[in-house]
Parts: structure tokens; sequence; C-alpha cells
């Protein structure tokens, strides 16, 4: 049960990180290689480790994929438009 939980959070860490901003995604893989040490440090394996990374990407991936969704379905607009104003 703790390891569902352990992924539930970095599922959620993986699909909140690129809202923080852009000049968080260069220290995203420091992040993931603290996070799998501190896994691996109560409970070593790779199958373990291989899961955490597993998730955390596929969260990114999901959240990419929701974003562009959003911005080009509901709401038609480019990214890029989007991006020139911010």
């Amino acid at each position: 049960m703790e390891l569902l939980s352990e992924l539930g959070v970095a599922f959620t860490l993986g699909l909140f990180t690129p809202l923080g901003a852009i000049c968080v995604l260069p220290i995203y893989p420091g992040f993931l290689v603290y996070l799998s040490s501190q896994i691996s440090a109560r409970e070593p394996g790779r199958i373990t480790i291989f899961l955490f990374g597993l998730v955390v990407s596929s969260g990114v991936i999901l959240f990419m994929l929701l974003l562009g969704l959003v911005f080009t379905t509901i709401l038609e607009v480019s990214l890029t438009s989007v991006v020139q104003i911010i």
C-alpha cells in the first residue's frame, strides 16, 4: 500500500512540475535522482526505481498532452500566441 501512495505522489509531482516555471525544467533530472535515491535507501530494487521513473515520466507526458488538448480543443488558441503574451 505504501508503494501505491508513493507512486501517486510521484505521479502528482510529475503533473505539477511544469506548472512552476520553465526554469525548473533543467533542475528536474537532479530532482528525480534525489527522489530515487530516497526510495532506494528504504526499499532497494531496480524495479522500484524503474516504476518511479515510469510514473513520473508518464505524469509529465500526460500533463503536456492535457495542456495541448485544452488549448487546441477548448480554447482554440495557439500555444505560440499564449507564450508571446506571457
